[in-house]
C-alpha cells in the first residue's frame, strides 16, 4: 500500500510532502469524500502511527476510484488540517443539503422545465459528436434537479423560466454545456453526487442575465465586436458574471462552488479574462473544467458534422491554450472525451 500511495501522491502537481504531525490534523470518515470530487484543503492519509502524506491537493479534482480503493483496503479515515475542519464540514453539509433539496420537486404550475425544442436540439448536436443519449438523459435529469433547487428563489426562478421559454442560442448553449460537462466528468470519474449538479447549475445560470444571443456570444472583450457595443451593452457583458454569482451566493443551503464557477467563467489561462484577470494557477480546477467546456462548445456549436479532422483541430487548439496551471487536469478530461467522440462511442 505505501508504494501505491507514494506514487499517486508524487503525481499531485509534483508538490513536496511536508511533515505533518497528528496534533495538526482532524480525522474525517473516508466515505464523506465520495460525496464530493474536490475539497478546499489538502487531504492526508496515515501510513504509520505518526506518518502522514498528502493524498489530495486543495481544490484538486480527484477520481472517486481513488477513494474507493482505500475503502477496499480497509482505510476508515482520511485527515485534514484542524483549521480547515469547520469549513470542510460546512462544505460537506452544503453539498448534502442541496442533494436532499433537489429531491423535493415542486409540482405546481410554476415548475421550470426544459422545452422540448431545446432538449431535442441538444440531443441532436450531441449525437453528431458521438455522445450517447444516456449522457444527454443524465444531463437532463441533473438539470431538472437543478431547476427544483431554485424553484423557491423568485429572482433566479423567473430568470430561468424566461430563458427556457424558447429555443435560442442562450438556452441551447447552456444545455449543451451541461451535456458536455457531464460527459467529461463521467469519462474522468469526477461524478461525486454534487459535482455534476454544480456544473449543470452553473451552465444553466451563467448567461441568464444577458438579454440577447448577441451579447451571450461574446466571450472575449478584446475584439472589435465588443468595442462596437453601446456602453450599456458593454456594461451588461462585463457585469453579468459578478451579478449572477452574487444572486447565487446569497442563497442559503445552496451548492458550494456554483457562484465561483459563474464568477470566473470568462477568465482565461492567459490571465486576461474578466472580471478578475485570474491566472491559470488561481482559477480552481472545477472552474477550469467549466471554462474549457464552454470554449469547446463555442467551437462545435455551428458544426454540422463532427469529422475526426474537425475534432483534431479543436484538440490542437485546446492543447496549446490550456496546458498550464489548473487547466491541465480538466484538459486531460476533455481530450479523453474527444477521443471517445472520434471513435463514435
Amino acid at each position: 500500500m505505501p508504494d501505491r500511495i507514494t506514487k499517486e501522491n508524487n503525481n499531485n502537481n509534483n508538490s513536496n510532502n511536508s511533515e505533518v504531525e497528528t496534533k495538526d490534523l482532524s480525522k474525517v470518515d473516508i466515505n464523506k469524500f465520495l460525496k464530493m470530487n474536490t475539497v478546499k484543503c489538502n487531504v492526508f492519509i496515515q501510513l504509520g502511527s505518526n506518518k502522514f502524506i498528502k493524498l489530495i491537493n486543495a481544490n484538486e479534482l480527484y477520481d472517486l476510484d481513488l477513494i474507493k480503493r482505500y475503502i477496499n483496503k480497509k482505510i476508515e479515515y482520511l485527515f485534514i488540517p484542524k483549521n480547515n475542519f469547520k469549513s470542510f464540514m460546512d462544505e460537506y453539509s452544503g453539498n448534502l443539503s442541496a442533494i436532499l433539496n433537489s429531491t423535493d420537486v415542486n409540482n405546481d404550475d410554476n415548475k421550470i422545465t426544459i422545452q422540448t425544442e431545446v432538449l431535442t436540439s441538444a440531443r441532436n448536436r450531441a449525437r453528431v459528436f458521438g455522445i450517447d443519449d444516456d449522457v444527454v438523459n443524465q444531463a437532463t435529469a441533473t438539470t431538472n434537479s437543478v431547476f427544483s433547487m431554485v424553484q423557491k428563489q423568485d429572482n433566479l426562478s423567473s430568470l430561468l423560466k424566461k430563458m427556457m421559454q424558447k429555443k435560442n442560442y442562450i438556452s441551447e448553449h447552456s444545455m449543451l454545456i451541461s451535456v458536455i460537462a457531464t460527459y467529461i466528468a463521467t469519462n474522468m470519474n469526477w461524478i461525486g453526487e454534487s459535482t455534476i449538479q454544480k456544473l449543470s447549475m452553473a451552465a444553466m445560470l451563467h448567461d441568464v442575465l444577458l438579454k440577447s444571443d448577441e451579447l451571450a456570444m461574446i466571450d472575449n472583450i478584446n475584439t472589435p465586436v465588443f468595442e462596437g457595443l453601446s456602453n450599456h451593452d458593454k456594461k451588461a457583458v462585463l457585469d453579468h458574471p459578478y451579478k449572477i454569482s452574487l444572486l447565487v451566493d446569497e442563497i442559503q443551503n445552496f451548492l458550494p462552488d456554483v457562484a465561483e464557477i459563474i464568477l470566473t467563467h470568462h477568465e482565461t489561462p492567459e490571465g486576461d479574462g474578466f472580471p478578475k484577470k485570474m491566472s491559470a494557477l488561481r482559477t480552481t480546477q472545477l472552474s477550469c473544467l467549466f471554462i474549457i467546456t464552454e470554449d469547446f462548445v463555442n467551437h462545435i456549436y455551428n458544426l454540422e458534422k463532427a469529422t475526426a479532422e474537425e475534432i483534431e483541430k479543436i484538440e490542437s487548439y485546446c492543447k496549446e491554450r490550456y496546458s498550464k496551471g489548473n487547466y491541465r487536469k480538466p484538459l486531460e478530461g476533455l481530450l479523453k472525451t474527444t477521443q471517445r467522440m472520434k471513435l463514435g462511442q
